[in-house]
């Protein structure tokens, strides 16, 4: 691959992106930027978005170029000051991570190389939440992997050192941007190498779930080992798992079967763990639901599908059981627990998705936990619409399965048990999946309703209905 030396115009727009990274970190407040949000700042906008071109054709120099800048930065920065030097350095890694990401995008995107039957050939589509091609990747050249893995510790060591370098009480601002940047470069790194991102957490976790004594035999800090866990947790939320090969269906059944919420039990407050991990498990397989992966990969053997099943209905068992046990883990366990009905194979799922509805329905007269209800149901309703909306089942049965979900939620709605925001949050993934059914049934409902919120959260999904509307549905609102 060429230097960027002898590409003038890669080397004017990757230098131009430095002069402008460098001015950001040379004024006096660098954070005050970064706090408003360094997509405001035209300039800087301008500078990343000329990036695209070089990490698309270019991506071997343009490593080795950010890299040693962010390393020549840092040997340069005067650490007499240890407030200064944090904000300078956490400031350096937000300009640092967004053009690395578009890097680590353009090591999946569909023009590199994948390996089918020992050929060459075109990756599958990474839009959506994986990758769901014929392909498995080839192993990553050193130079690549070798600032993978510089991204890696740079998420890592900033999930486990904000307490310490950006306390929440005096740098709130810049302590958020970069957790949030971090959490999304794990996440694109994921789409790269699962083991990158899910061995070191592994690692960090178990270091603070059971924590050595040190030399001194001094006693650990369990609230600061639990808050790293927490963050770590939190961190892990954007992974994305691959499934466009057995190789890495098995890699996600691996790190799972590794990961499992009940796993790791602290010595005290050991729910705050389970319940993190859980949340994090969440996050992570509420993607496949929506692209109905692994079944939608015609790609992968019997066998791997079968040990995939075999770990979504174990973990079902686990976390419904663990969820029974005390009230203080129904939210993050009824939420894994729904995903994990929405992921199982046609034949564990009919049974199971119907007997969870009907559960969900008989806790909606609680009111405590309606908003929870509402969700896990439309989760159910979202998993059905994906697997059977296209053709699955003919439309007056699945019509007939929606009524039995929906009728109990309009019956609520209608009696003001839920309020605007949770409305709209359950008219709009039924819009987006079966819009002549929101219209018809929802939608028209809740206009009639007497109670403002239902009148105001179908006017606002009629709204967003019609601005996307495609032509052919344009009769759809003309009648309603």
């Amino acid at each position: 691959m060429n230097d960027l030396p002898t590409l003038p115009l890669s080397a004017e727009l990757l230098q131009a992106y430095l002069r402008v990274s460098e001015g950001i970190l040379s004024s006096p407040a660098p954070q005050e930027k970064t706090n408003a949000g360094l997509s405001n700042d035209h300039q800087y906008a301008r500078a990343l978005q000329g990036l695209q071109l070089v990490a698309q054709y270019h991506q071997t120099a343009m490593m080795q170029t950010l890299a040693s800048w962010r390393h020549n930065l840092l040997e340069a920065m005067n650490t007499s000051r240890p407030r200064d030097a944090a904000i300078k350095r956490a400031v350096l890694e937000l300009l640092f991570l967004p053009p690395a990401m578009m890097l680590l995008s353009e090591l999946v995107s569909p023009s590199a190389p994948a390996v089918v039957e020992g050929k060459d050939a075109a990756g599958a589509s990474t839009a959506g939440p994986a990758r769901g091609g014929s392909g498995r990747r080839p192993p990553l050249e050193p130079q690549h992997r070798q600032f993978c893995e510089l991204v890696q510790q740079v998420c890592f060591h900033w999930l486990l050192a904000a307490d310490e370098k950006l306390p929440s009480e005096s740098m709130p601002g810049i302590r958020h941007c970069l957790l949030t940047t971090v959490t999304e470069a794990i996440g694109a790194l994921s789409r790269v190498s699962l083991t990158m991102v899910g061995n070191p957490f592994l690692k960090h976790l178990g270091e603070r779930v059971a924590p050595r004594r040190d030399s001194a035999g001094s006693k650990t800090n369990q609230d600061l080992m639990r808050a790293q866990i927490l963050r770590l947790c939190s961190g892990m939320r954007l992974v994305q798992l691959t499934m466009d090969s057995d190789e890495g269906v098995r890699e996600a059944v691996s790190w799972l079967r590794r990961a499992h919420p009940l796993s790791h039990t602290t010595t005290q407050r050991k729910s705050q763990v389970h319940h993190a991990l859980a949340e994090m498990m969440s996050n992570i397989l509420w993607p496949l639901v929506r692209s109905e992966l692994p079944l939608s990969c015609p790609h992968i053997s019997h066998d791997v599908l079968d040990e995939w099943f075999a770990l979504i209905m174990q973990l079902k068992k686990d976390i419904w059981s663990w969820t029974q046990k005390h009230d203080k883990h129904t939210k993050d366990g009824w939420t894994l627990n729904t995903i994990l009905v929405c992921l199982l194979d046609n034949d564990q799922y009919p049974v199971n998705v119907d007997n969870t509805v009907d559960f969900f329905i008989r806790q909606l007269k609680i009111k405590e936990l309606r908003g929870l209800v509402m969700r896990c149901l439309i989760q159910l309703i979202i998993s059905y619409l994906v697997r059977y909306g296209k053709g699955g089942i003919v439309r007056p049965l699945l019509n007939k399965w929606l009524d039995h979900v929906v009728k109990p939620l309009l019956t609520t709605a209608k009696k003001g048990g839920f309020g605007i925001s949770e409305l709209l949050e359950m008219t709009a993934p039924i819009a987006e999946l079966a819009p002549e059914y929101a219209v018809g049934t929802i939608i028209l409902d809740l206009l009639a309703s007497q109670v403002p919120d239902c009148t105001l959260a179908s006017l606002r999904a009629l709204y967003g209905m019609v601005t996307t509307v495609p032509p052919q549905l344009t009769p759809l609102f003309a009648r309603a």
